[in-house]
């Protein structure tokens, strides 16, 4: 079985998501903000991670950076950062080396994760899905 952890202070969000993964088999952990996801990837190792770009504590590439710098999270595992703001908005964040894909909001959420554990990690690739 496929493991996600789902990283957004939005409940709504994180229940979307998590119920359209679980649908299609996948085992989702849920995280709502920065310290939990911190936690969370200490003790599983999930298949993808997706988060929200915009969340009260940390932006997702602080948090993406954060997880790639530590100890727990392979680099084979690929990052996903989805937000309702065009990739354009972030231009001047920290660099996007950490993720591997990002996407706006409203997306198909089983066809977007296939997506991204289909992308082969290629040093610093922004992709667009």
């Amino acid at each position: 079985m496929r493991t996600v952890m789902v990283e957004d202070y939005e409940r709504m969000t994180r229940t979307l998501i998590s119920k359209g993964l679980k649908r299609e088999d996948y085992l989702v952990f849920e995280s709502a903000d920065r310290d939990t996801a911190l936690a969370m990837i200490r003790e599983i190792t999930p298949d993808v991670v997706i988060m929200d770009m915009m969340m009260p504590d940390v932006d997702g590439f602080t948090l993406a950076g954060e997880m790639r710098r530590s100890t727990y999270l392979p680099a084979e595992i690929p990052i996903l950062i989805i937000s309702g703001f065009p990739l354009d908005n972030f231009q001047s964040e920290s660099p996007r080396c950490e993720i591997n894909a990002f996407n706006n909001k409203p997306f198909n959420v089983t066809e977007l994760v296939d997506k991204v554990l289909q992308q082969a990690m290629g040093g610093c690739a922004l992709l667009p899905l």
